[in-house]
């Protein structure tokens, strides 16, 4: 049974009191169930009449004042005798195709995976303790969390999903997840099912330069899947951050073409995988926006599963190398500071001078100074 409290108020020692139609064991009160949510509860009951039964039943429920109310109710429930054949084992495996299980992943910017695992209930009663085990190969992925998660109770109709956060070790290509997922039944039996596995990918392509015509470039583009994102700096040019394009992309990606439009610089380069017949291209739109200076790059490439490690590299790349030069700017000049005490002295013909960046301070007391020059050497 799923109990509602559709008011505005908490509800405390909840109980429900049937018609002599069942014989109740096992009711357990609800404590406490806040305005607007639902809790599901299991009612053994023991029939004592057949046919079309008529079924009255009584809410006691009260506030947090203590005050009590109590709700009455009439339903019609078909009791009959059980003559069925009991459920093969294939009908039963059927049924559990009811029960939907949904996976998928992406590629975080650090290039950890997103695996999520939406478990759907398309039966006609409230599943239970749905429990989901993670099963991927530990020498190739390590995980923070564990590996199985309790997502709780699904109502006919509702969804729930697990989610976890998969560190690669290497470069991930073609391997395998898989998962199993365990719940309850309204009886309280527990059953299995094994997820049907899901491929990943996660491939930071090593790459050379891939010399080709602007043309090739653009039908190659044309045809091609693609990836994109956006990256904002404070504080540099348009050149500069141009580039820095150029250093990143060093010996990795051939210039195809560079021109100013509009206000924007944009790049083409291009490259290709070793050691796989793979292109990777890079689109770059270095532009002013809102007085910052942004890249816009976009990655294609004809093999899916590296675009997000390419496009990772490139962005982290660029991050690294403007967030280095910035820092370098921010450092300023160390002041060499000089202090020459003469006291009781007789000083004749003394220069005192300091380098570039630095200074001197001369206290001269009680002492005798002839013929010097104290201070900084304009030449």
């Amino acid at each position: 049974m799923t109990i509602t409290n559709n008011g505005t108020a908490h509800a405390e020692n909840i109980t429900i009191n049937f018609s002599k139609a069942f014989e109740i064991r096992d009711f357990k009160t609800i404590l406490q169930l806040d305005a607007g949510k639902q809790q599901t509860i299991q009612v053994n009951i023991k029939p004592v009449e057949a046919g079309d039964v008529p079924v009255d039943y009584i809410i006691e429920f009260s506030d947090l004042k203590g005050r009590k109310y109590e709700t009455k109710h009439t339903t019609t429930i078909q009791i009959s005798p059980d003559k069925e054949t009991p459920r093969k084992t294939a009908d039963y495996e059927h049924e559990q195709s009811e029960l939907g299980i949904k996976r998928g992943y992406e590629v975080l910017p650090n290039n950890d995976l997103r695996f999520g695992i939406r478990i759907e209930n398309n039966f006609s009663f409230v599943i239970m303790d749905v429990q989901i085990i993670l099963d991927c190969p530990r020498t190739l992925f390590s995980m923070s969390d564990s590996e199985v998660q309790n997502i709780g109770n699904i109502n006919p109709s509702g969804k729930r999903t697990a989610t976890y956060t998969l560190k690669p070790r290497g470069c991930i290509h073609n391997e395998q997840i898989n998962a199993i997922v365990t719940y309850k039944d309204y009886t309280g039996k527990r059953h299995t099912m094994q997820m049907r596995p899901k491929e990943v990918h996660c491939v930071c392509p090593f790459l050379k330069e891939k010399p080709m015509s602007e043309g090739e470039y653009s039908r190659l583009a044309a045809s091609s899947e693609f990836v994109q994102e956006g990256i904002s700096f404070k504080g540099i040019s348009i050149e500069d951050l141009a580039s820095f394009m150029g250093e990143t992309c060093r010996h990795m990606l051939y210039r195809v073409r560079e021109y100013d439009l509009e206000g924007k610089r944009v790049i083409y380069l291009s490259g290709e995988s070793i050691g796989e017949k793979a292109y990777y291209l890079l689109t770059a739109v270095v532009q002013d926006y809102k007085g910052s200076t942004q890249v816009v790059l976009r990655a294609h490439s004809d093999k899916k599963y590296g675009l997000n490690g390419f496009m990772n590299e490139m962005a982290d790349g660029i991050r690294h190398l403007v967030g280095s030069v910035q820092s370098a700017k921010e450092i300023g000049i160390i002041e060499n500071t000089q202090v020459i005490n003469i006291i009781d002295s007789l000083v004749q013909r003394t220069s005192f001078e300091m380098d570039a960046g630095g200074r001197a301070q001369v206290n001269i007391k009680e002492s005798i100074v002839q013929r010097s020059n104290i201070g900084w050497d304009e030449r």
